[in-house]
């Protein structure tokens, strides 16, 4: 699971003042808003805002889907990124982390744990992160020319993954989860966990 539904689990059950999974459909709704780039705070904050006005107009009820949050959340997101509209793009707050994780790729290539494909999979991405850092791109155009390098990387993350282990993480995810997660939220969270056994970061700007 992704630190990011991770925290929306959390302060779901948090909300709502008692434990219990989340639906197959909340999952998607999460992954979706992930997917999406919807920030992880702004989620946080409108889950609460959301829930403590519940909480005041029917204190004997209780929210049972995250979908109840679904249009607020999006309608927050719009009004964000219509805030920022003509706005100067900031610094990037996590450069400094960004380049701990490339210090970290780059400790990676004289690994002798990993496969050869891996290890050229590898330097590609970091030679890539190292270019797109130093343009004058924002933030956001960054991420989207990341994303092809990302997907490239992540297939090979998986490819490499040794079949035991393979098979083990998607057993833990099979019983932590069970028919929850769709084919390819299990996907997404299998190649987290790749990322997490090899000891390397994820190839995005907004996770590194």
């Amino acid at each position: 699971m992704s630190d990011y539904l991770q925290e929306i689990e959390v302060e779901y059950q948090r909300i709502r003042g008692r434990r219990g999974i989340l639906k197959p459909l909340d999952w998607d709704l999460a992954d979706r808003w992930e997917r999406a780039g919807i920030p992880l705070g702004l989620v946080l904050r409108t889950i609460e805002t959301v829930g403590k006005q519940f909480r005041r107009t029917n204190p004997n009820d209780t929210i049972n889907s995250l979908r109840y949050f679904e249009s607020s959340v999006e309608s927050a997101f719009a009004a964000w990124r219509q805030s920022r509209i003509g706005a100067p793009e900031p610094e990037p707050e996590t450069r400094s982390e960004v380049e701990a994780a490339l210090d970290r790729l780059a400790g990676s290539l004289d690994r002798e744990d990993l496969p050869e494909p891996l290890i050229s999979a590898i330097r590609n991405a970091r030679d890539i992160v190292l270019a797109l850092l130093d343009s004058d791109l924002s933030e956001t155009a960054i991420e989207e020319q990341l994303e092809p390098h990302r997907a490239q990387l992540d297939l090979c993350i998986g490819l490499s993954l040794p079949t035991d282990v393979s098979d083990r993480l998607k057993l833990a995810i099979d019983r932590e989860f069970g028919a929850r997660l769709t084919v390819d939220a299990t996907r997404n969270l299998l190649i987290a966990r790749a990322y997490k056994h090899f000891g390397l970061p994820q190839l995005t700007l907004f996770e590194l």
